[in-house]
Formats: C-alpha cells, sequence, structure tokens
C-alpha cells in the first residue's frame, strides 16, 4: 500500500469492531418483530441486502442464528458467497435487530470506522481474493476464519473525512451502477434481436420472393420424387414417410412447402439418436458428441470423449456426415448446431437425434428454422417425462417444417448471416464496455482507500486521537468485576481427589 496521508493509520480491523456481537444494544421483546436475513437475502457486490422477512424475536431467540443491529457489516465468510461479494451493511431492519445465517460474520462498528466505509473496503476484490486464499476447511465447504478479519489492516482516515469518501463513492459507483444497468439491458435487447431476427427469418421476412401455392406444390413434389428415388436406388428407408402435425394455422408465406422433418431427410440416414452406452472414454476411439458439446450455435470441440470403434459399428445408423444437423432431445432439448466437416464420422449419444437433410434443403436454413420459436414451442408441446423431459425421435419425424424455394433459403441464410454478424460485433463491444466498467470500478475503490478520491481537511480529529479518545471511553465505561464472597468452610471446595488401591478407596492429593 502507498504511503497513507496525513491524519490517517493503519488499523487492525478487530480494533475497530466486535466481531458476531452476541446482543443487541436493545434487547427486545418475545413478541417484538425482527428482521430474518438468509444468505440469498444478501446482494453480490452491491452492498446491500433484504430485510423484507421477518418473524417473532420469542420464535428466533434461540435458533442458531447470527445476531446483527441496524449499521452493523455483513461479511460472508463461506465458499463462493464471499467470493461473490456478498458483503452488505444492515440497513432498514425491522426495529433495528435481524438475525441472519450463521454462515455471515456481524461487524459492529465502535464508533471509529464508518460501516459504509467498511463495506466498501471489503467489497474490493484484492481484499475478497486474498481471504480466499487463506480459507480453511474441505473442498466445497471453506470458510474464512475469524482471526483473518480480526487482523486485517485497515487504512482509517479520520472520521470525517470517511463520510465525504462514502458520499463520493456513492456518487461515482452510482453512476458506474447506472451505465452497467444500461450495458445489461443492451445485451438483452441484442439477445432478444436475435430472437426477433429467427422468426422472422423462419417466417419469410426477410425474403423479398414471392409467389403463390404453385410453387409450394412444385417444391413439395420434387423433394418427394426425389426422397423416393433415393428408396428406389438404395433400396433402404421408410417409402411412406410421415406427414407434418400441424396444430394450427402457421405463418409461413403461401408458395412455402410445409412438409414434416422425415419427409425432407433421407429415407437411408434415418432421424436416429445415438449410443446408449458410450464407456470408458478410448483415447484414439471414434469422436462422439454430447448434449454438453452443444453451445450456443456452435459444437465445442476440446472436450470430445471417445468410444471404442466396437461400440461404434453398432451404432452405425447415427454416424455422421458434413451438414448434419443435430437436436439435443434430452433433458436441455432444443439445442440445434450443425456438423463440421472435421466431425465427419463421428457419433452422438442417446440425448441427441442426427437430422441429415435432403440437398433440396439447405442445412444453414433448416439451422435457422429449427432454432426459432415455431420450432422450439412444437418440442416443447411434445416434450414428455417428470423429472428429465424429452422428445420421442416419432415426434421428431413429423414435425412441420416450412421449405421455401432454394434460392429463397439461401437468401434468408445470407441476411441472417449479416444480421448476426452485427448482433455479434455489439455484443463484443457491450463485453468490452463491461469488463472495461469492472476495472473502473476497481480504480475508483483503490483511489479511495489511498486518500486520492477527496481532499482532506486539517480541520478533522486525527484518526489517531480518535481511537485513543475511544479506548479512554471504553475503559472509563467497563463495568467492575463483582467482589468474590466470603464463603464458610461448609462452602469450601472438597481437595482434589485420586483413587488408589483395588477397593477404590480415595485420598487426598497434595496441594
Amino acid at each position: 500500500m502507498t504511503k497513507l496521508p496525513a491524519g490517517w493509520t493503519l488499523a487492525p480491523l478487530g480494533d475497530l469492531v466486535t466481531i458476531n456481537p452476541r446482543r443487541f444494544d436493545r434487547e427486545p421483546g418475545d413478541d417484538d418483530m425482527v428482521s430474518v436475513v438468509p444468505m440469498a437475502a444478501v446482494e453480490a457486490e452491491s452492498g446491500r441486502m433484504d430485510p423484507s422477512q421477518t418473524s417473532r424475536y420469542g420464535d428466533v431467540k434461540k435458533r442458531t442464528l447470527t445476531p446483527f443491529q441496524e449499521g452493523d457489516v455483513l461479511f460472508a465468510k463461506v465458499t463462493p458467497c464471499m467470493e461473490n461479494g456478498k458483503i452488505a451493511v444492515a440497513r432498514g431492519t425491522v426495529g433495528g435487530r435481524a438475525f441472519g445465517s450463521t454462515e455471515l460474520f456481524a461487524l459492529r462498528s465502535n464508533g471509529a470506522i464508518d460501516p459504509s466505509y467498511l463495506c466498501n473496503f471489503l467489497l474490493q476484490p484484492g481484499i475478497r481474493r486474498e481471504a480466499q486464499s487463506v480459507m480453511t476447511g474441505a473442498v466445497g465447504l471453506r470458510r474464512v476464519p475469524r482471526a483473518y478479519l480480526e487482523e486485517l489492516l485497515i487504512p482509517l482516515p479520520p472520521l470525517a473525512e470517511q463520510c465525504r469518501i462514502v458520499a463520493a463513492l456513492d456518487d461515482h459507483l452510482s453512476q458506474l451502477a447506472a451505465g452497467v444497468a444500461l450495458l445489461e439491458a443492451a445485451t438483452i435487447r441484442l439477445h432478444r434481436f436475435k430472437k426477433s431476427c429467427l422468426s422472422d427469418a423462419a417466417s419469410g421476412l426477410l425474403s423479398d420472393k414471392a409467389g403463390d401455392l404453385r410453387d409450394a406444390q412444385r417444391v413439395r413434389r420434387d423433394i418427394l420424387n426425389g426422397r423416393q428415388s433415393l428408396v428406389q436406388v438404395g433400396g433402404r428407408g421408410r417409402p411412406d414417410p410421415l406427414p407434418p402435425l400441424v396444430e394450427s394455422e402457421l405463418p409461413f408465406p403461401e408458395h412455402w412447402a410445409v412438409m414434416s422433418l422425415e419427409q425432407v431427410t433421407h429415407p437411408a440416414r434415418t432421424i436416429s439418436y445415438g449410443i446408449l452406452k458410450p464407456g470408458p472414454h478410448v483415447s484414439d476411439g471414434i469422436p462422439y458428441i454430447r448434449v454438453i458439446n452443444m453451445r450456443g450455435d456452435r459444437l465445442a470441440l476440446d472436450d470430445l470423449h471417445r468410444t471404442s470403434s466396437h461400440i461404434d459399428a453398432q451404432y452405425a445408423r447415427s454416424r455422421l456426415a458434413s451438414g448434419d444437423v443435430l437436436v439435443s432431445i434430452r433433458g436441455t432439448y432444443g439445442r440445434i448446431v450443425r456438423v463440421p466437416p472435421v466431425l465427419v464420422g463421428a457419433n452422438i449419444t442417446q440425448d441427441t437425434a442426427r437430422l441429415a437433410f435432403l440437398d433440396q434443403v439447405d442445412p444453414d436454413f433448416a439451422c435457422i428454422y429449427l432454432r426459432s420459436a415455431f420450432f422450439q414451442r412444437h418440442l416443447r408441446r411434445v416434450a414428455r417425462g417428470v423429472a428429465v423431459k424429452g422428445v420421442n425421435i416419432g415426434d421428431l419425424r413429423e414435425a412441420p417444417f416450412p421449405v421455401p424455394p432454394f434460392d429463397e433459403q439461401r437468401e434468408i441464410v445470407t441476411r441472417m448471416l449479416e444480421l448476426n454478424s452485427q448482433q455479434e460485433t455489439m455484443l463484443a463491444a457491450v463485453s468490452l464496455a463491461s469488463a472495461e466498467a469492472k476495472v473502473l470500478r476497481r480504480k475508483v475503490l483503490m483511489e479511495a482507500f489511498s486518500g486520492r478520491i477527496v481532499r482532506q481537511d486539517p480541520n478533522d480529529e486525527p484518526v489517531s486521537d480518535l481511537l485513543a479518545r475511544i479506548r479512554a471511553e471504553r475503559a472509563a465505561a467497563a463495568p467492575r468485576q463483582k467482589a468474590r464472597s466470603i464463603r464458610t468452610r461448609n462452602e469450601l471446595a472438597a481437595p482434589p481427589t485420586r483413587v488408589t488401591g483395588d477397593n477404590y478407596h480415595q485420598e487426598a492429593l497434595p496441594l
């Protein structure tokens, strides 16, 4: 830490606060209401808490909870709450008193440190990293030891200057928080924009093409004839695919053909799920894709598991080719990704379905529609299960799928790529601004606690004088110990004894 300004001092926190005081300054009656603050009611990094939950004092006073009162500082000591910044000043408590989680330290100022000043100091990322480094306990349930807080050195300015620092921080941080809120709102709007673009693309609003019912009939006829030719040539596949399950009028242009997923996919490479039990990882085996690898619109290739060629051979029906489209169908169902050329010959698990589209369907257009609200609503309607929901292959085969003329599909894909590029550019700018806001917040706090955010006033009482006065006042107010009463011989304790011999005879121990 840099040199402290004049009038400041470094003081251990244990000299400035009482940690976990056992009593309130004013004890309530059993019928008085008090706030109850679980860990979830302490906000992360904001310095605020929600004291709205209440209970009778008589109902909670004997429970194992942490008592605190208005103005105390709460410090979460358990992981990950401490790292997340669950640190707050108790404000708005019912009757000025509250009980909180036992995983909270309550820090009560002795008058030398302003609670808001202390809260902002503890919220610094550097302080939390240091506290994390000294945590003790088992993995997953580690806690900050009390001794760390007692010995933590606080740069302490005069009390009046602390109040000025808090006011300046409130001003700077509130403006920063307002900016961050705008960035978060922009992120939400950009994601909504992408969903809106998907819906527009899937319903024909991104295309200027026009047509009539004859165009839809032609598209439908060409697809079914092409599919039938593949059945005849290969001698495999269902000659009569399921028709689309159309539950209501769909908002597609008149010149688009509405077909089923089975009608627009390859008759031999049918809509299929993958390996039931991939077995242990085989380093030189066949890669297979899990739902966890389907992140956003892309496949994450850095964590692919591999199965043996023997297990893969049992599921040859679900092997992948370039341009195939995958749909997650169990658990987190509805994720959509396109298979890249690098994964030709790979496989999938039972939680994923492979769609091999006919040549008349552009795989990129297929991904656009499958990600749209129209198809996702269909999945939610047909999903089954209680603890883990999933979509049956049969329901997937008869899902409605709109097919524009091929040149119109390509036009929609091109426009969607342009819109996606714009959205990603804006998201990157928002993400960069959010990162800069975090850096700026750290800098503001560092400036505050090094004495550079407000000017020093030579008329302020030096903090050393304040501490000395508080120590003197506390020493003068310390209760006197009660004089021990003189006890009679009959009230004196018996001398210590020990058992000797086999008959348990007791004899006095020498004093």
